[in-house]
């Protein structure tokens, strides 16, 4: 029920969000939580509410799409491996388990040591 009112909140966030999430209203920095503004402002005096019915969204699509990504790749590549046999699943398999063999964060911080993170300029 939770999840669901979650959903909900954050596909209709411009419908339901009391204020714009990005427009600041110095004014009103730094208020309690009130009618007006039920999780406060912050220091821009945005309404965290909203902020946080906005913040929602991207969380959510940072969650749906990798997941829908790796189930069509992995299906399509599954489908492949069984149809065709043999030499296509020796590869996918072999590839699978090349990825299985690294622990998530030291492939994470292989691949983005290659790609070069951004240089701070000091």
């Amino acid at each position: 029920m939770l999840l669901t009112l979650i959903l909900a909140a954050a596909w209709g966030a411009p419908f339901i969000s009391p204020h714009d999430p990005s427009l600041p209203n110095v004014a009103s920095a730094f208020q309690a939580p009130s009618i007006r503004h039920w999780f406060g402002t912050d220091n821009l005096g945005r309404d965290v509410l909203t902020r946080v019915i906005y913040g929602a969204q991207t969380s959510l699509y940072m969650g749906i799409i990798p997941i829908a990504l790796a189930a069509v790749l992995g299906g399509t590549l599954g489908v492949l491996a069984g149809y065709f046999g043999r030499k296509i699943d020796l590869i996918v398999s072999g590839f699978c388990d090349v990825l299985l063999a690294f622990p998530g964060i030291l492939l994470a911080l292989a691949i983005s040591g290659r790609r070069g993170g951004r240089r701070v300029q000091g």
